[in-house]
């Protein structure tokens, strides 16, 4: 199994390997959904983050009757 770390700081060497030993793998294609998997991972951080901010905001809000 190859480390998602080096895949994506030597994918030319993970090429290498994988065509060395006659495997057909798309690396570019694995690297792209890993970027792409880091990217929901912010976003989804980020949404929760929010969450967690407004839901203490309410016990306040209804404290001042804005709710």
């Amino acid at each position: 199994m190859l480390n998602i770390e080096l895949i994506r700081n030597e994918p030319d060497r993970v090429k290498a390997g994988v065509k060395a030993k006659n495997v057909e793998i798309d690396i570019d294609a694995i690297a792209a959904l890993d970027t792409r998997h880091r990217e929901l991972r912010t976003e989804r951080d980020k949404l929760r983050n929010e969450q967690t901010t407004k839901s203490k905001q309410i016990p306040q809000a209804k404290k001042n009757g804005e709710i």
